[in-house]
């Protein structure tokens, strides 16, 4: 999974990159629901929708393997914002 290469940093294999959003999904999308019953449609959806959009700018920006890794993990989250309140 992680490669140490001297030169260049610690290195994650690009599949286990990809992998986090969705194991992030399948562990936190239930608590991330029952954690947002009580907001309003719009403003979650909206909330979520700017989370997963500032996400992919940053992770699209960088050339930081943790940054991007942080962005998949924002992206994950503002996806589970949005998700539930639109199936509503």
């Amino acid at each position: 999974m992680f490669h140490d290469e001297t030169a260049r940093g610690l290195q994650v294999d690009q599949e286990h990159m990809l992998n986090l959003s969705a194991f992030m999904v399948m562990l936190l999308v239930s608590l991330v629901g029952s954690a947002v019953v009580k907001m309003r449609r719009l403003s979650c959806m909206l909330a979520g929708m700017a989370m997963a959009t500032a996400s992919v700018f940053v992770a699209g920006r960088t050339d930081s393997g943790y940054i991007f890794l942080l962005g998949i993990v924002f992206f994950s989250l503002g996806e589970m914002l949005t998700g539930p309140k639109k199936n509503e």
